[in-house]
């Protein structure tokens, strides 16, 4: 469910019931640019891989690119198990942070970086 500043607060309650009966909340941010590593893995201080990067080493890469680049978006999905069912039931919500994410301003994107 996209969410933006005409509809946050008549959607908050759903919301926070949606928080307050979920098993787990997964939170997801959308950035306006993206540090890469290669196979998605650590390496090691003499340029090895050691494997699979803790849950440590992505929180500070996260912390990394949230401070150089801009949070565009902002994704919450609570998540409940409907165990007489035997399945999840999953409510999305997506905040929009930045205006030129709305289609009717029509503005074009336009990336570009520098080195140095």
């Amino acid at each position: 469910m996209d969410v933006d500043r005409i509809s946050f607060q008549p959607r908050l309650p759903a919301l926070l019931e949606a928080i307050a009966n979920a098993h787990f909340v997964a939170f997801d941010l959308e950035l306006s640019g993206i540090q890469s590593r290669q196979f998605n893995t650590a390496k090691a201080t003499d340029g090895t891989h050691e494997g699979k990067r803790t849950l440590q080493q992505r929180y500070e890469d996260m912390k990394d690119a949230a401070e150089r680049y801009q949070v565009l978006q902002v994704g919450i999905t609570c998540v409940e198990e409907d165990s007489e069912r035997g399945l999840y039931v999953m409510r999305p919500y997506n905040f929009y942070l930045n205006p030129v994410m709305e289609e009717r301003l029509d503005v074009e994107r336009v990336f570009s970086y520098q080195s140095g």
